[in-house]
């Protein structure tokens, strides 16, 4: 019954509608789930393909009513307005919808991996810790991602030659049950609502197999539980196995930040054993009197334009980002100097091992973090 909902809607492939389920069965026992859950992302090819449609019949059927919608905000600072409204309000489901192109926020990004968030009340002096049990979904054309969002998602991809000529009234639920699926969940609403129950009791009632080999690391409550369930009922489904090719596709920063890396490991060739500091490759980008930059060709997308104070500031918060992952082999391990008073880095392959294993980094003023 779920899947037929789905008929019209141009998915890439088959296994794709499963991550659509898999929120669907989320929303219906999220409050089970003790863990944090990822974002689902509906990227589309363009207009029309049905993106807006697929949220608000997640939210018909969980909750009887059309979602309203939030445009991704601009700023980092209205970001964290806008989440901490969220939460507050206690919203069990959330669309940021009408994304287009680069989609990527630090704090957005934490809110997908969090039990809490520490909120300011406005007109208080008052702060309070809120539970984070909202799911999201970003809807969205040509989606692409930073690296700490692609880890956070599932993903539904959208794509049909003309988006343009979809015609309602050719559509399968439009003719077999005389109605929009929007009417149809409005009218027929328990049906479906009986029908995700019947997927849990189901689960439920033949011993509630977990599935065991995990795919998402930081999602693994929610995965043993909704990742059992479909594994239960349709193994043929393979949910998830292309999960991390879709990251790879989605993660624009990847190729370019190890890009990046490389030019800058070939800029400062020791360091991978004297940390570097933001100024330095600041200067290096926007060097003195006008000089030509070896560096400002392969700076990623994220961090361009502006002066140089102002890249200084958004390369500063970027390599602390990027330095809590591995860039294929390539490492950033940050160093505190104590003598400036600044975080500096060690760039170089495979460095945190080096380090391990006999004093590599030990320098005057300075501890590994």
């Amino acid at each position: 019954m779920l899947l037929e909902l789905l008929t019209d809607f141009p998915f890439r492939n088959e296994g794709e509608k499963f991550s659509y389920i898999a929120t669907l069965l989320t929303l219906s026992l999220r409050s089970s789930i003790r863990g944090v859950v990822p974002s689902l992302a509906i990227d589309g090819n363009g207009q029309s393909v049905g993106k807006g449609l697929l949220s608000t019949m997640l939210s018909l059927i969980a909750y009887g009513e059309d979602i309203a919608t939030n445009s991704a905000p601009k700023s980092r600072e209205e970001w964290a307005s806008k989440l901490d409204s969220i939460l507050l309000r206690g919203a069990p489901f959330a669309v940021i919808d009408n994304i287009v192109g680069s989609f990527a926020s630090d704090d957005f990004a934490s809110v997908l991996t969090s039990a809490k968030r520490t909120v300011r009340i406005k007109g208080l002096s008052k702060v309070v810790d809120v539970p984070v049990n909202t799911v999201w979904v970003l809807n969205g054309n040509d989606l692409t991602l930073d690296s700490d969002l692609s880890q956070r998602l599932i993903i539904c991809h959208l794509q049909h030659e003309d988006p343009s000529s979809r015609k309602q009234e050719k559509f399968h639920i439009q003719q077999k049950y005389g109605c929009s699926i929007e009417v149809l969940l409005r009218q027929e609403r328990a049906k479906y609502m009986q029908a995700c129950l019947d997927l849990i009791c189901g689960w439920v009632n033949d011993g509630a197999p977990r599935r065991k080999k995990l795919v998402l690391a930081k999602y693994g409550e929610w995965e043993a539980i909704i990742g059992g369930i479909i594994d239960w009922r349709a193994p043929q489904a393979k949910f998830l196995e292309d999960h991390q090719q879709n990251t790879l596709a989605l993660d624009s920063e990847k190729e370019e930040t190890i890009v990046f890396l490389k030019q800058l490991m070939s800029v400062f060739p020791n360091c991978d054993s004297t940390a570097i500091s933001v100024s330095q490759i600041t200067s290096k980008v926007f060097p003195d009197f006008g000089g030509k930059s070896v560096l400002r060709d392969f700076v990623p997308d994220g961090l361009v334009g502006g002066s140089g104070s102002s890249f200084a500031k958004r390369l500063g918060r970027w390599l602390k980002r990027v330095s809590t992952r591995r860039w294929g082999n390539i490492e950033l391990m940050p160093v505190e100097d104590t003598h400036e008073g600044v975080w500096k880095y060690r760039i170089g392959e495979n460095i945190k091992k080096k380090a391990a294993m006999g004093g590599l980094f030990e320098e005057t003023g300075t501890v590994a973090a």
